[in-house]
Formats: structure tokens, sequence, C-alpha cells
């Protein structure tokens, strides 16, 4: 049987070539049709014992056409009845086109080919997924998505490498589109992208829709699906609708899908050999790619995306309030004795005046800022940040003698030896023998720093006296020094040197009276 039937009026073609004493393959190639079909019609001739040297009416044409296919429309009518279920069985896991196949000829022996079945199910899901075209007004919907595909960025601090979220939005009726990379898919970044996008469009349209997100969506439903508290925040402020798409219905919002490969094609490819060292430069490098797209004349079209907002859509939104929607999160947190908090959420530690050490504050934090209260007194803000066990913290927030040690630590050997000549000329002396001799860079940092320590305890005259007093040995160590500033061994060592000259007096005679 043919996959596509003949037109009844080829069948008194066939006759006619066939009683010329044609053959079943030169009638083939002359009407263009298989030769299995033309052997199936002379057939059914020869079984209706037809007389095919003179024309057939038109009910003798119509009788061996539909001889012809009841076989074939009793196949499809009894497939047609198995279609509903068969699609239903293709979504199992390990199901496949050939299985389901395998068991419908088991059940039908004279049913269709492997390939007609793949085609009759191909033809009822294109019916079944039939699209409505609908009109959008302007400033009406804003659809957004969250690009399946990431971008890459670098880490400013550490230089490791980041994969960033991209979340997709678009206005249908002008097609304006924006796109915004964020760290994460969490409430607080996907908020900051909805607000980059509204500051963008300059304008609230009057509903939001996307799909299921978690930050999103807490009850996914039909009819009414429940907004999280925070999106519920984010509509109050704005005065904008929330809506969502049917779970697994991408079609619901189809120009934000469609817009997704748009970005994929215009902003990711241009950029995919590019280096962008935190989530800023790569956020300016994407809207500049954003703004070319939306400047770009579309195709078949003699206006861009830009000029037909501008023009219709617009004046259509409604204005943004006065300040941008941001999150106020609380929690509460001791000071520990490293006088830092830790923020739980981000696992990062907070620096606060040490002073408060033991103490309980509250930290009211956004997705840019952390501000740590005690009773009403802010006793610290700091610039947010998400890193994992690590610290942030501030100078002013140190007790000084940490803040001396730290200095002590970030001492080059540089200002090891200025600070060792503002002491003296020996002292330098001293140093310098240590950083050339010491093997262990640290140890000698720190012989150095005990050095210099000894001056503020005996003054820098007997530190100098101290250092010239060993220099004739060679040998110079922090131990050394302190034994003999400890053993006031440079006093002796003074006082012998000044007892060895002779005083004047007038007793005593000259060299000039034994001349």
């Amino acid at each position: 049987m043919a996959y596509k039937p003949i037109r009844m009026q080829t069948i008194n073609q066939i006759r006619q070539y066939y009683s010329q004493g044609y053959g079943y393959k030169k009638i083939s190639r002359l009407l263009g049709i298989s030769r299995n079909t033309v052997k199936g019609y002379v057939r059914k001739m020869l079984e209706l014992d037809l007389d095919v040297l003179h024309p057939f009416d038109e009910p003798t044409v119509r009788q061996i056409y539909s001889h012809h296919h009841v076989q074939q429309s009793e196949a499809k009518a009894d497939l047609n009845e198995r279609l509903s279920n068969i699609c239903e069985q293709l979504s199992g896991v390990g199901v496949t086109r050939q299985i389901l196949w395998e068991e419908y000829r088991s059940e039908y022996a004279r049913g269709y080919s492997y390939g007609q079945f793949c085609r009759e199910i191909k033809s009822y899901k294109a019916v079944q997924n039939a699209t409505i075209r609908i009109d959008h007004k302007a400033g009406h919907t804003m659809q957004i998505d969250f690009a399946g595909k990431k971008l890459p960025y670098y880490d400013k601090a550490t230089g490791e490498l980041l994969w960033a979220e991209v979340l997709v939005c678009t206005l249908p009726f002008s097609s304006m589109v924006f796109a915004y990379a964020v760290a994460s898919q969490k409430q607080e970044d996907f908020v900051a992208a909805i607000n980059a996008a509204l500051i963008y469009f300059g304008g609230v349209a009057q509903v939001l829709l996307s799909d299921n997100l978690k930050s999103y969506v807490t009850r996914p439903d039909r009819y009414g699906p429940t907004f999280t508290n925070l999106c519920a925040q984010l509509s109050s402020h704005y005065a904008m609708e929330l809506d969502a798409t049917r779970v697994a219905k991408p079609k619901d919002k189809g120009h934000v899908e469609r817009h997704v490969s748009i970005v994929y094609s215009d902003v990711y490819a241009p950029l995919r050999n590019d280096r962008f060292n935190g989530l800023d430069q790569l956020n300016t490098a994407v809207v500049n790619q954003i703004d070319l797209l939306n400047n770009k004349t579309l195709q078949g079209k003699d206006y861009s995306r830009r000029q037909r907002f501008d023009k219709h859509e617009a004046q259509q939104l409604q204005a943004l309030p006065n300040t941008i929607f941001d999150i106020f999160k609380s929690t509460n947190a001791k000071v520990q004795q490293n006088y830092h908090i830790f923020l739980g959420e981000d696992k990062h530690m907070y620096s606060v005046p040490y002073q408060y050490i033991g103490k309980t504050t509250q930290i009211v934090y956004t997705a840019a800022t952390v501000e740590v209260y005690i009773g009403n007194q802010r006793i610290a803000i700091h610039k947010r940040n998400t890193k994992a066990h690590a610290y942030t913290t501030m100078e002013a927030h140190r007790p000084e003698k940490h803040s001396k040690y730290l200095e002590q630590l970030q001492l080059t050997p540089k200002d090891l030896l200025a600070q060792a000549s503002d002491i003296g000329i020996h002292t330098k002396w001293a140093v310098q023998h240590i950083l050339d001799n010491q093997l262990v860079t640290s140890q000698a940092h720190k012989s150095c720093l005990g050095v210099l320590s000894l001056a503020k305890k005996y003054g820098h005259q007997r530190l100098e006296n101290a250092c010239q007093l060993i220099k004739i040995t060679n040998t110079v160590s922090y131990t050394i020094l302190r034994n003999i500033l400890t053993n006031k061994t440079d006093c002796i060592a003074e006082q012998l040197s000044d007892d060895s000259c002779i005083p004047d007096h007038n007793n005593i005679r000259g060299a000039s009276h034994y001349q």
C-alpha cells in the first residue's frame, strides 16, 4: 500500500497503459507513482473481472478505489483509536516508538509499517500542538525566563571561574528585550534582575509573567498559583500583577522562550572570547549587546524593537516609583571573640567594633548592604559579600595592638632597614646581617622585629652600643643583644673604655718634663 493515495482519475490511466501492454515499471515511471501501487490497482481490476480495454465509468472507478483502500482505512481507523494512548506512553522512561510499534503489530498484524506508524504519530502530535496567535497589548505584560545556559566570569579577589545565571525579560508587544546576569536564581538575585529590567525599560508593565520558579511560585496551580512573600511585596511595591504559566507549558510564555534563543546568538556568541572580572563588568558588556539587538532593524520590517517601543509602548507603561524594591531581612547574632558576627545565609563573617565582644546584635541586610545594630544604634555597616567562609573586616574595628601586629607582619626588609637606620648605623648593620644570614625568611623577619623592639625598652643609644659591641664577633641575633642589654654588658664596656683615659690633673707631669 502506498502512503499517499493516488487520484481516482489516475486509475483510468493505469488501465489504459496496462491494456496497451506496458509493464508495471514503465507505468510507474510515466505516472510518477510506485510500481507496487500500479500492481495493486491492476490486481483489483482483475479480481473484479473488469474489461480493461474500455474506459471505466465513474462508479467503476469509485468501486476500484474504495475496494483498494478498504484495508488501509481499517488500519487507519484502528491506529487513530490507539494514538492518544501511544503518545502518552512515549513519555515513559525507556519507551520508544520501536517498542510501541512492535506491540501494535502484535495486536494488529495487518497494521502500518514502522515508517507509516511514526508519520501518523508525528501528524497526530502536530494537530494536538496547534498554536493560537495572540495579539499583545502595549505595556500589558513583561515575560521573564532564566536562560538555560550560563555566562562565565571571574571572581575579582581570587580569580576563580564562576558561572552567572541570565534572566531574559521581554515586552511582547514591541519585542523589546533585556538580559541581566546574576550569581544565582535565589530570591535576592531574582529581584535584583527584575529591578534592572524595569529601570532599563523605564516603566512597569501591568503583569509580570514567569514560569514556576522556586523564587517566584511556592504552589503551582493553573487557575490560582501561590507566589512567594517576597514576590508579593515586589508586586505591591511596583503595583504590578503576578501571573505564572501552567506547569510544563513553555508556550504560555512563548515570546520570551524565543528571545532566549536570540540572546544566545546576539549576546552570548559575541562575548564568548572575552574575560570579565566580576558581575558588574559582565553586565556592562551584556547590556551593550542588548542595546545593539534592540536597535537592529527587524527582519522583513522597516523598524527596530527600540523604535516600536518608543513610538507605541513606552507611554503605556506605568511610572516607576521613587525607589527601587529592596529586600530587607534580619537575624540575630552574637559578637564572637574575634569581634566578628556570622551571617548564616551567606556563611560570611563581618566585623564590628571590638568593644562589643559578647554582645547580641541584630543584623539587617539587603542584596547590597549588611547593617549591624545594638538596640537602635547602628554599630557597623558593610557591603554585602556572599562568599562563604570568608571575612569582611574594617580596620577601625580592630584593637590597636592587633592593628600594630598586622602592620609589623606587613613590613618589608626595606621597611625594617629604614627603622634600624633611625636608631643608628650599628643597628642598621645588625638588621642587615640578620636578613643576609638567616635562611628562613619568616624567622629573619621575626628576629629583626625583636631587635627593633629592644630600642623601645632600653633606648636607642644602648641598643646602638650593644650592636657596636658584637660587631667585632660578626655574629648577630636577637638573643645575644637581649642578653647584653639585660646584663648591662654594654654599660660595663662603655665604663671600661672611659676609665682607660688619663684625666687632666695639676700634679701630673706631662711628656715635656722628661725631655
